[in-house]
């Protein structure tokens, strides 16, 4: 299996969310904290279901790949 190159994937990523490449690169790298809504956006993006946990000590978020 190939995959695409970074720049590939990047572009991809800021065509089917909307963010600049800058914003992908500072949400991939840690550098801000992405709101609620921006997660729904990802996930539709990720054609995935976002799951969201919260409890006392952490907070989990991940992307469920919807069933291809």
């Amino acid at each position: 299996m190939r995959f695409a190159p970074r720049a590939m994937r990047r572009g991809i990523k800021v065509m089917a969310t909307g963010l600049s490449a800058q914003d992908v690169d500072r949400l991939e790298g840690g550098g801000t904290v992405p709101t609620l809504p921006l997660l729904r956006t990802l996930a539709k993006a990720l054609d995935a279901t976002l799951d969201v946990s919260i409890d006392a000590e952490e907070t989990r978020v991940s992307f469920v790949p919807h069933a291809a």
